[in-house]
């Protein structure tokens, strides 16, 4: 991409325009095109060797049709618009999702390589690390970032879960004079609040049994680079003080250490958690809590942003085809109403999966409306917590269809059947050596905690939030022989969340290891 945004194409029927715009452009390493119709360009947008387009307005009824199929083939292209003062007010409602820049005639030679190449600079990003954005709220937030992006100041990313923010977190690191230094990142909810700190901070060799050998953190990774913390809201209190101190400090101390060291990183953070209320329950400090907010950037949910929806299936579509090798025939009109009508509770993430699952699973059908409707029905269904569903990984395998595609869900199928028993025998192995007792259940033991019967878990009328609570977690543990990692993901909660509420719940004599 970084070569495709110097190669510019110049929609106009008057071949003067093409030539003043290639005698006013300061850089030289821009190679133009000039075609004077749109089947010329559609015909070079098709080949996908060129990033930026700018479009002649003056000849109106040839532009919107070209634009439509170009960002249709490649959304992430960068368009231009040369228009007269008599037009400019009939255009500007095509701005942000159209049209990405506009330029009055007569050119101005300052102000034209100005937007060049600002443009060219956020073309070049998007395409990089894979954000496809053109819906208004998304192109104000990509030109903040832009401005941002160029300071050394802490960011702080909320949205909720599958937006995108790791996406845009290697944006702003893309944009930034750290470039080409380290981008780190962790999830702070994926790891044992006992290993997060020296994920983070490193440690001594000797610093805690199996320490063998002095071994650099995260933090320490990213010198001169940007540190990426995601779920930051999952961390502990007495993490979140040493991490205060890298903030404000620049320095830390690894775990079993005896000297600072220095540290130049610029730090991102994203959670999708209300720290505001973490800071009035005491889970959260609220000094770390503003240092970490400086610049705050509110990442809208998929169901904000639809007009970006057809553009992500386009680009999944054509991402799953090429790595499973398929040739799949797309979606009818009807088949994208569904889509755009659906909320995508999962965001960006769940839309990627589904259509994954849809090529895979219907690689020689079109699909239609009627197809997209029962696919949501069903999978809205089998998102309700259901215990004894989760040993199910069985996939349906109709009689009706082609040889192939049988093929290739039993293939499928297999795999992930594979998958989970070595995850059993893992297991199993991990637990040959500990004592034989019920330790994933509470020790009280009243009327309340009654045994969980097949896959439904009874609650009585009055129990409080927090017993609730506990009750699901637990009875869920007990019931999958306490494999944290199942627990968390049947009830969609965060390992280190389940780790933290277990903690609770040991200190509390209400549950033991």
């Amino acid at each position: 991409m970084i070569d495709l945004i110097y190669n510019i194409i110049v929609i106009s029927k008057d071949k003067l325009i093409y030539e003043v715009i290639k005698k006013i452009d300061n850089n030289k390493s821009n190679n133009y095109t000039y075609v004077s119709t749109k089947e010329e360009a559609i015909g070079l947008i098709k080949t996908l060797k060129y990033g930026i387009v700018i479009i002649d307005w003056r000849y109106e009824a040839e532009c919107l049709p070209a634009i439509k199929l170009m960002i249709r083939e490649f959304p992430n292209i960068g368009i231009i618009v040369i228009t007269t003062n008599d037009k400019l007010q009939s255009i500007r409602k095509l701005t942000n999702f159209y049209i990405n820049s506009i330029i009055v005639y007569p050119l101005d030679k300052e102000d034209y390589n100005l937007k060049i190449a600002e443009l060219q600079q956020k073309v070049e990003v998007m395409e990089a690390v894979g954000l496809i954005a053109r819906s208004e709220k998304m192109q104000k937030i990509i030109n903040i970032i832009m401005q941002v992006a160029k300071t050394n100041v802490t960011v702080f990313i909320n949205g909720e879960s599958g937006t995108g923010k790791e996406v845009l977190a290697k944006a702003i690191h893309f944009l930034s004079p750290r470039r080409f230094k380290p981008f780190i990142a962790i999830n702070c909810g994926a790891i044992p609040e006992s290993l997060l700190e020296s994920e983070l901070f490193g440690y001594e060799k000797g610093a805690f049994t199996g320490a063998t050998t002095q071994t650099k953190g995260k933090i320490e990774l990213a010198d001169k680079g940007t540190l990426f913390l995601d779920e930051v809201g999952e961390m502990s209190i007495q993490t979140q003080i040493k991490f205060l101190r890298v903030l404000e400090e620049r320095e830390f101390m690894r775990v079993g250490g005896t000297k600072n060291i220095k540290v130049d990183v610029r730090v991102i953070t994203a959670t999708n958690a209300d720290l505001e209320s973490a800071i009035e329950q005491g889970t959260f400090r609220q000094d770390l809590y503003y240092r970490l907010k400086v610049f705050s950037i509110e990442l809208p949910p998929l169901r904000e942003r639809k007009e970006d929806i057809p553009l992500l299936v386009n680009a999944f579509i054509k991402k799953f085809c090429k790595t499973h090798q398929l040739n799949f025939p797309g979606f009818t009109a009807d088949a994208y109403t569904e889509i755009m009508n659906y909320d995508w509770p999962g965001n960006i993430r769940e839309l990627r999966n589904v259509i994954e699952s849809i090529v895979i699973l219907q690689p020689q059908k079109l699909i239609t409306g009627h197809d997209i409707k029962a696919y949501l029905m069903q999978k809205k269904k089998s998102t309700f917590i259901d215990i004894k569903s989760q040993e199910n990984t069985t996939l349906p395998v109709h009689i009706n269809k082609p040889i192939d595609q049988i093929e290739r869900e039993l293939i499928y199928n297999a795999i992930k059947e594979l998958k989970n028993e070595l995850k059993e025998i893992k297991e199993l192995i991990q637990s040959s050596n500990t004592p034989k007792k019920n330790k994933y259940y509470p020790i009280k033991s009243d009327d309340f905690y009654t045994p969980v019967i097949e896959n439904q878990i009874s609650i009585p009328i009055g129990t409080s939030m927090e017993e609730a609570e506990k009750e699901i977690i637990l009875k869920t543990l007990y019931f999958f022989k306490g494999n944290k990692k199942k627990t968390a993901e049947t009830l969609k909660i965060g390992l280190r969340t389940l780790y933290r509420k277990l903690e609770q719940y040991e200190k509390k004599g209400e549950y033991y290891e």
